[in-house]
């Protein structure tokens, strides 16, 4: 990825594209056109990037059990929010 590469936030359960939108008070959400799931602009690009922080890890490090190292990875967690493909 460049540097200066952005990429769309997707819904985590849909995988599909958010929208953007307001709330009642006119706060800035982003919405999932789909099944409705939202939150803040901010905590949306947050989850997305610990989404694509613990698919590098487990791409890039892979379980293994060989003498003298055993690397483990945490139980698969779930994200509202992802980065696409």
């Amino acid at each position: 990825m460049l540097q200066n590469e952005v990429r769309p936030v997707f819904c985590g359960v849909c995988n599909v594209p958010v929208n953007e939108g307001t709330d009642a008070q006119g706060n800035a959400l982003v919405i999932c056109p789909s099944c409705g799931v939202s939150d803040t602009p901010e905590n949306a690009v947050r989850e997305a990037g610990e989404y694509l922080i613990d698919k590098l890890m487990r791409e890039g490090l892979p379980e293994s059990n060989s003498p003298g190292m055993t690397i483990t990875h945490p139980p698969k967690r779930s994200f509202r929010f992802i980065l696409s493909d």
